[in-house]
């Protein structure tokens, strides 16, 4: 037997998203004024620089699964049901996690009932009744992909009520990045259902990697990045920066999840960061010159 190493695994995903998440703290601390919501004019490259590195990850995604897509074959064209129990505990903690940070976010930031109030209701119940239904079986319920397609809506909703918010081109720098962390929600959360719900089609499995980390690496720089800037001392820029609510953790908690969980092994022990197991024949025993066969008779 023969386990090939991928190409592309979770770690160089990981790694991608590192990177950009430092980038994305540097502009936050030397490049942008907080004033207008642009980028300085002595900022030079480091105003492009996040977005170009997006792009190169985005498209190194597409060609690693394009060149490995006959290595995984037996892992894309697989379903939700062989995913092994803890694969789906820890699937159903992370959309648990992701409904208790919107719980937090309707509890202490309510101020109006508005199309975000109404996309954070959506989304909690969403996670919820998703969280409940992998973790009360330990397995996958075609009805939870069908529940999971509620995010997108309220995403949809979420993105509408984040460009309504300012007609003007302004705080552009800031309201970029969470505009593009909903696009990619709306898709992964699409592409998740399908999975779930075993309704894929042709190649959807290649769009829920793609998908899932454009929205992990998308919320890592424009959600995630909001703590670290914390815990290296910069608080000021926190509460300047336009930055999405904790809510919006849940999207990155549930696609690095996704991404761990399909980068295991599942029931049949494949996955994605194991290829195709090849059997070969045994070879045959080499017989020595003047040696007879044997069994047979002399």
């Amino acid at each position: 037997m023969k386990n090939k190493p991928q190409k592309l695994t979770l770690w160089e995903i990981i790694a991608m998203a590192a990177v950009m998440l430092i980038t994305r703290i540097w502009q936050l601390s030397t490049a942008i004024d907080y004033d207008t919501g642009f980028f300085m004019e002595e900022s030079g490259f480091l105003a492009q620089l996040l977005y170009v590195l997006l792009v190169i990850q985005l498209v190194a995604v597409i060609v690693l699964i394009i060149f490995d897509s006959k290595r995984n074959n037996i892992a894309i064209t697989g379903n939700a049901q062989s995913l092994t129990p803890n694969q789906v505990l820890v699937l159903g903690f992370a959309l648990l996690a992701g409904a208790i940070c919107c719980f937090l976010q309707l509890t202490f930031d309510f101020t109006k009932i508005d199309l975000t109030f109404i996309g954070n209701v959506l989304v909690f119940l969403t996670y919820l009744v998703a969280a409940f239904l992998l973790l009360s079986r330990k397995k996958v319920r075609e009805a939870t992909g069908f529940v999971i397609i509620a995010l997108p809506v309220s995403y949809t909703l979420k993105a509408g009520a984040l460009f309504m918010s300012d007609t003007v081109i302004v705080r552009v720098s800031e309201e970029l990045l969470p505009l593009l962390t909903y696009i990619a929600a709306v898709m992964f959360y699409l592409c998740l259902g399908r999975y779930l719900s075993g309704s894929e089609a042709p190649h959807s499995r290649h769009k829920l990697i793609f998908f899932t980390s454009a929205a992990f690496v998308l919320s890592t720089v424009s959600v995630a990045v909001k703590y670290p800037m914390y815990l290296i001392g910069n608080p000021e820029a926190v509460a300047q920066m336009k930055a999405p609510a904790i809510s919006e953790l849940g999207v990155w908690a549930v696609s690095l999840t996704v991404l761990i969980v399909l980068f295991q092994k599942n029931k049949d022990g494949v996955g994605f960061g194991t290829s195709e197991e090849v059997n070969e024949p045994a070879a045959e025993p080499e017989k020595e010159d003047g040696a007879e066969p044997v069994g047979e008779e002399q």
